[in-house]
């Protein structure tokens, strides 16, 4: 009896211990299943539309990785009408507007970000070799201001404050230079994505209005907008 007995206690441990390491098991291969995939190939059919045995190479398997992004900015990219804004010419003096022309938004966040990149070039240098002129005024007042656009980020510590200069404060800092680079404005507005988080719908929290969500323009940008109007940009 005492032989029954200790047989079932080892069997039952043993059976646990298996039942263990199999829940183990599961919720690791859920959590990366698409690398266990990408690695071991697919059982029963095929879970992401096109397995590693459709290419011959490495090589080929990049190319059609580089040919999806393409793919993707093409579908993703906004076809905006020109009401005979451009091109503009190469003698034009130009002012450049928007708190994110000096600080781009050349990356998400989570694990979009990437880090690195090169501070050689902006937008104002860029438009310099161009050709144009541009006003250095308003793109050092932007440069000093210290009003980054925040980075978004997820819970209570969450910032997507926009952090744009309203216009009647540009106008007293920068306004004396408009003259001379009124030729045309280039505006610059920009967001961020964000992982783990839902971008905010309404922005009261962050500068903005409750009436206003994060992808609209504020009603500081389309103040600026109005006033640049105002003041005979093109």
């Amino acid at each position: 009896m005492k032989v029954k007995k200790l047989k079932l206690i080892i069997y039952t441990a043993v059976a646990f211990l298996i039942l263990a390491v199999v829940a183990a098991v599961n919720v690791v291969a859920v959590y990366f299943d698409q690398a266990l995939l990408l690695y071991l190939g697919t059982v029963g059919g095929n879970a992401t539309g096109t397995s590693l045995s459709s290419y011959e190479s490495d090589e080929d398997l990049r190319a059609a990785q580089q040919q999806l992004v393409r793919d993707i900015v093409d579908e993703g990219t906004v076809l905006l009408k020109n009401d005979e804004a451009l091109p503009l010419n190469k003698s034009e003096k130009v002012t450049i507007f928007g708190q994110s022309s000096v600080y781009w938004a050349n990356t998400g966040t989570g694990s979009a970000a990437m880090g690195g990149g090169s501070s050689e070039f902006d937008l104002k240098k860029s438009l310099e070799q161009a050709g144009f002129s541009v006003n250095g005024t308003v793109w050092d007042y932007y440069k000093n201001s210290g009003k980054e656009p925040a980075a978004g980020g997820s819970g209570q510590s969450a910032d997507w404050s926009l952090n744009e200069t309203d216009w009647n404060t540009l106008k007293s800092a920068c306004g004396q230079s408009f003259g001379d680079y009124k030729d045309a404005a280039v505006v610059i507005f920009s967001r961020v994505g964000c992982e783990g988080a839902d971008l905010p719908r309404e922005m009261s929290r962050y500068d903005g209005l409750a009436s206003e969500h994060y992808l609209e323009l504020s009603s500081t940008e389309r103040g600026l907008l109005s006033g640049l109007r105002e003041e005979g940009f093109k």
